[in-house]
């Protein structure tokens, strides 16, 4: 578990972090990169994948966090 969050404002009364790693395996993994505002918090869910050649991560799906049932 992290110890802290670092955030960065992106606008008025809104600010980002660093994404938040919720699951992570050798080839895949799930992401989610929240953003805090006045009235709560919203963000995207992002699964990804990791390219055999060159292991870089690669987006594979997005899905904003208001979206979700």
């Amino acid at each position: 578990m992290r110890e802290s969050i670092n955030t960065k404002s992106i606008g008025k009364n809104i600010a980002e972090s660093d994404p938040i790693t919720l699951e992570e395996k050798p080839l895949s993994r799930l992401l989610f990169k929240p953003q805090i505002h006045n009235q709560g918090i919203r963000g995207f869910i992002i699964r990804q994948k990791r390219s055999k050649s060159d292991e870089a991560w690669k987006d594979e799906e997005k899905l904003r966090l208001r979206d979700l049932g």
